[in-house]
């Protein structure tokens, strides 16, 4: 596995994106909160049942907006 645990393995490319040059960058809410499958907002070649999924109250807690917040003053962003 080179090295690279997969245990939040989410933020380690949140982290690679946020550290990139680009101008500007962005993640999923999904992502931010290591859902699995349960969080897609769509699956291909389906018709029905696309770009359903809410976030509920409570699941983006202080924790994870903490996080978010120092990589971003971290990385300059």
């Amino acid at each position: 596995n080179r090295g690279i645990k997969t245990y939040e393995i989410n933020w380690k490319f949140i982290e690679a994106v946020w550290g990139t040059k680009s101008q500007m960058v962005l993640t999923q809410t999904q992502d931010l909160l290591g859902l699995d499958n349960s969080g897609r907002m769509n699956t291909p070649s389906t018709s029905e049942g696309n770009w359903q999924w809410r976030l509920k109250k409570g699941e983006l807690d202080h924790h994870t907006a903490a996080r978010l917040a120092e990589l971003t003053v971290r990385n300059g962003r």
